[in-house]
């Protein structure tokens, strides 16, 4: 099993490396990214999980930001709304987003620790700027 999410996060961190090198030779990409970022970036302050969905840009990702309740159960809905279909929470996988590393990286361009949100039978679906808490067992 540890290798499948190696393998995993090994194939993550190559697409985040295609797309950094896609968003640097896009004149569009870096011209507008700036104004979009920073309203769900940098200069947000945020009580909930930002959520994003992946797309061929970063600007374009940063359209699809949403801030939800920090649960599986708020993910899963704003997933299984975005797809169109139910998902079940079981399948869903909030992971740090490094190049191989156990740490989140933080990407400097948007102000985020970013975790990858994959599902399976899917693969990677979006980007948090956090992890998705334990639930809180009652006593």
């Amino acid at each position: 099993m540890k290798d499948k999410i190696m393998s995993r996060k090994a194939i993550y961190t190559f697409i985040f490396q295609i797309l950094i090198l896609l968003n640097l030779l896009s004149p569009e990409v870096n011209a507008s990214c700036s104004d979009d970022v920073g309203a769900v970036g940098i200069n947000a302050p945020t009580k909930g999980l930002l959520v994003r969905q992946h797309r061929g840009s970063l600007n374009q990702s940063m359209k699809t930001v949403v801030e939800i309740e920090p649960t599986i159960e708020a993910l899963s809905k704003w997933i299984s709304e975005s797809m169109g279909e139910h998902i079940d929470p079981a399948k869903i996988h909030v992971e740090p987003y490094g190049f191989g590393s156990d740490e989140p990286a933080f990407d400097t361009r948007i102000g985020w620790t970013t975790f990858t949100v994959s599902i399976d039978g899917f693969g990677l679906f979006g980007f948090s700027n956090g992890p998705i808490p334990p639930p809180t067992v009652s006593k």
